[in-house]
């Protein structure tokens, strides 16, 4: 037989206390090795003694008896049955009685060797019987020093954890804590608290019913836990939370509560992480809700958590609790290209479109800026995502505008600047025109000037020396340059008059035609003096019109003067006179000059008109002052009409347009 090795010496340190085994065990171990072994040796040799008797007995009992002693014995053992002898008697007689003397020997040494065999065993029960006891006594220490360790480690675990362990005796209205928890809530020495009393006085006024409602219930039976939370005042006036959790433990005859036992759990921090992720939680849902901007979170299953108040009408929902509620469902023509975005959002992504054109749900084209971006907490890095839309739609539109605005304002600055450019250059030739005008106009006055100084002072000088013819001519000379002088100075009043609205114009209803017959014959003279033909053609009938006669018998003078004076000798002037319309269709009549002179450059037509301009191909020999065409411009638009140089091959073309007298807008006074 093999014992057991002896287990090696073991310890359990806690804050700073070692719990061995004591010598009592380590003895125990050495004197149970002993017995085992003292136990075998005797069961091994009490076991070979029975053997060996057994053996010998069975020799003996085998062996031949002679016939007379058989019957010897026979007859013996009937006459003790029929006498009444007692067979047990019979039976124990000694076998020396019954054998031989030499079998009687051996037999008594085998009946010897049993019996030691036999108190060998006996003593081989009796150690073994002191063996179960030792080892239930070993158990028994062995079970108590475990308890008292674990006792011990249980204390100094919820010391450590700072969780309190408490006993109620209702009866006798005391109450125990372990020192940990006195030493938690600062009530040591004079302040500790010892009854319920005392105890009710530290709680908070507005628990203080519940917690009593709370025993109540437990010591009747009606809860099998008690269970409550409650404020307590700390030994430096701080309120703190103090979760208390209970069972009855004892119970008299009579089975009331006698004793109660629990744990106590300060949820001051937990109490206080819990508000605040309550307000973090309420902030946060405040802000998504209230933030001015279509925002919703969803979590890793795009089930929605929480929405803005625009989000429902900007993605076109009705007022509805989204709550849990899949994004896919609620929307479930979500394209996959939206789907891959919030795949690569939950993986860590963060996607978004400054314009994005999306079809709303009546399939109207719109357009949207959004944001996809995961957000975590600190159990999870991702927790879902939240997405941001605003419908752009309108601001798009209106920056659309502003862009055709913007490209429309550049194009008008850009003409207006070459309005204002063409208006400088105007400007600049008109300059140059008046600088030109001054030289011309100086000559202009001092010739005649001259003339008329010079004539009048030879006729002075001369008057008496002189013939009459003479003298008539140099008068008749100072005259022409009198009058030359007086022209000039007439057609600076009317220019003058006419571009300040302050000429009075007399209307009358006349032909065009007559107007025009009549300044041809005033000019006749002239034409034939240069051999130059006058014609007037009417290709067709021209209708009547509203005109001050004098007026526009000075602009069809003007212009056969000039047509005469570049057309040259042998040439024809021609003047037709016709129906045409004006610009805005109005009926009108038409005159037209037409000359063979050197004419006027295309990009000349309208500069012409202009005050103190010439055209560059008359400016250099045919004199005058460049204020003719602009008068007679003056002239026709004061009767509602239009004047132009048109291109023509082989001289110069002048158009007039008087509109119709039943059209004609122009006013008394202009």
């Amino acid at each position: 037989m093999t014992t057991k090795p002896s287990r090696p010496e073991c310890s359990v340190r806690t804050d700073s206390v070692a719990y061995r085994k004591t010598d009592a065990g380590a003895v125990t171990d050495r004197w149970r090795r002993s017995l085992i072994w003292l136990a075998a040796s005797a069961g091994t040799a009490g076991l070979a003694l029975l053997l060996s008797a057994d053996q010998g007995m069975g020799a003996l009992l085998s062996a031949p008896v002679r016939p007379e002693a058989a019957g010897q014995r026979h007859g013996s053992e009937i006459h003790g049955a029929t006498e009444g002898a007692n067979p047990r008697e019979a039976s124990s007689t000694r076998p020396s009685d019954r054998m031989p003397a030499a079998l009687a020997d051996q037999a008594t040494g085998m009946r010897h060797r049993s019996l030691a065999g036999g108190g060998l065993i006996t003593v081989c029960a009796l150690i073994l019987g002191a063996l179960v006891v030792l080892e239930r006594r070993r158990s028994a220490i062995e079970l108590r020093q475990a308890v008292e360790n674990r006792e011990q480690q249980l204390r100094l675990a919820i010391d450590s954890a700072q969780v309190g362990t408490w006993e109620l005796a209702p009866l006798d209205d005391t109450v125990a804590f372990n020192e940990a928890w006195y030493r938690l809530l600062g009530l040591d020495g004079p302040l500790r608290p010892t009854t319920t009393a005392d105890w009710l006085r530290r709680m908070h006024p507005q628990d203080v019913p519940a917690a009593r409602a709370a025993l109540v219930d437990h010591l009747r039976g009606t809860t099998d836990v008690l269970r409550t939370e409650l404020r307590l005042r700390s030994g430096d006036d701080r309120w703190l939370w103090i979760s208390l959790i209970g069972k009855s433990i004892r119970k008299n005859a009579a089975g009331r509560v006698t004793r109660l036992a629990g744990i106590a759990i300060d949820n001051t921090a937990l109490r206080r992480a819990t508000a605040q992720a309550t307000l973090t939680e309420s902030k946060l849902q405040a802000f998504v809700t209230h933030v001015p901007a279509a925002v919703a979170m969803f979590d890793t299953e795009m089930n929605f958590v929480a929405w803005s108040a625009r989000w429902l009408p900007e993605t076109g929902l009705p007022p509805t609790d989204l709550t849990g509620k899949n994004f896919y469902r609620v929307y479930p023509n979500t394209t996959e290209r939206w789907k891959e975005a919030h795949r690569r959002c939950l993986q860590g992504a963060v996607e978004r479109a400054e314009e994005d054109r999306v079809e709303n749900s009546c399939g109207a084209a719109e357009w949207i800026r959004w944001e996809c971006r995961p957000w975590s907490t600190p159990d999870s890095p991702i927790a879902g995502v939240m997405i941001f839309i605003e419908d752009i739609t309108a601001p798009r539109a209106q920056r659309e505008e502003l862009a055709r605005h913007r490209d429309a304002l550049a194009s008008l600055v850009t003409e207006r600047t070459a309005e204002l450019l063409a208006a400088v250059e105007r400007a600049e030739c008109a300059n140059s025109a008046k600088s030109e005008f001054l030289a011309n106009i100086s000559h202009e006055l001092r010739t005649p000037m001259h003339a008329i100084i010079s004539f009048a002072d030879l006729g002075l000088k001369r008057s008496r020396q002189m013939a009459d013819e003479k003298l008539s001519r140099y008068l008749g000379n100072a005259r022409s340059s009198a009058q030359r002088l007086l022209v000039l100075i007439n057609d600076l009043l009317d220019l003058s008059k006419l571009e300040s609205g302050k000429m009075r114009l007399d209307f009358v209803e006349t032909d065009l035609l007559v107007i025009a017959r009549d300044c041809v014959e005033e000019v006749t003279s002239v034409a034939q003096d240069k051999g130059i033909e006058l014609r007037v053609e009417q290709p067709t009938t021209s209708p009547a019109v509203r005109i001050d006669v004098y007026r526009l018998r000075q602009v069809v003078v003007n212009l056969l003067s000039n047509a005469l004076r570049f057309a040259p000798v042998g040439s024809a002037v021609r003047v037709q006179v016709l129906g045409a319309a004006m610009e805005d269709g109005t009926p009108a009549a038409q005159l037209e000059v037409i000359d063979c002179g050197p004419g006027i450059p295309d990009d000349e037509l309208d500069a012409v008109f202009d005050k103190f301009v010439q055209s560059s191909k008359t400016a250099s020999g045919g004199g005058g002052t460049g204020l003719g065409l602009a008068i007679c411009r003056e002239i026709v638009m004061a009767h509602g009409g239009s004047i132009r140089a048109l291109p023509h091959t082989g001289g110069a073309r002048i158009v007039v347009r008087i509109p119709a007298a039943n059209f004609a807008s122009a006013s008394e006074a202009v």
